[in-house]
């Protein structure tokens, strides 16, 4: 996923809806149960670009909306996972989110 594939704030409003039902039933068929208590889900670029979709900073570096869901590295090889990790330690130096204080 590269910065030109993530849409605008007004955009994604607006297809936000469609987006999640599509995104639930692909999720859905890429699920695999481990037990009664782990599963996996086999990500790709579609269910990626949900999650970084979900998470919204203002140019300011404000909150505008949030994720209530984790999300969680997609790598599909050693340097992908490298990169994923980047931004996972880019991500942790972030405040940590709690609804009740940002509203």
């Amino acid at each position: 996923m590269t910065l030109d594939d993530v849409m605008g704030l007004a955009r994604y409003e607006t297809e936000r809806e469609q987006i999640r039902r599509r995104i639930i039933a692909l999720k859905r068929d890429r699920r695999v149960a481990l037990g009664n208590e782990v599963s996996l889900v086999f990500e790709n670029h579609d269910t990626v670009s949900f999650q970084v979709h979900e998470v919204y900073y203002t140019d300011a570096g404000g909150i505008e909306r949030w994720t209530e869901n984790p999300v969680a590295p997609s790598a599909e090889s050693p340097a992908e996972l490298r990169e994923d990790i980047r931004w996972f330690l880019q991500a942790f130096r972030r405040p940590i989110l709690e609804a009740r204080l940002v509203v």
